[in-house]
């Protein structure tokens, strides 16, 4: 994520705005705090709201959609696109994507 937001920098300052995206699994946002480290490099490289995509992958279990979008919704506030990769072809129900479209105010999905 630190080399993401690195070159992100690097292009936002030559002037260049162009988006990056990043694949993350769904396991690793939710552990360690890992939306507020995220949130601590997007700071700290000032990178541009809308230039960051993260590409969330199915990776566990979600028992709790709403949980889940209330751990993302610091990163859109922070500008960061949010796009689900591949959701509904392992864990996640339909009545779950429904949700989190719902509290997601819309999403990415992408196959």
């Amino acid at each position: 994520m630190e080399e993401a937001c690195r070159q992100l920098a690097a292009w936002q300052s030559q002037g260049i705005m162009l988006p990056l995206s990043v694949n993350v699994s769904l396991l690793q946002l939710l552990e360690h705090d890992r939306g507020e480290e995220m949130l601590k490099l997007i700071a700290r490289y000032r990178i541009a709201p809308g230039t960051l995509i993260l590409e969330v992958t199915e990776s566990c279990r979600m028992d709790d959609p709403q949980d889940v979008m209330a751990r993302l919704r610091p990163l859109r506030e922070a500008g960061v696109q949010i796009a689900l990769d591949d959701f509904g072809m392992g864990y996640a129900g339909l009545h779950q994507l429904q949700q989190m479209k719902s509290s997601a105010g819309g999403y990415s999905e992408n196959r």
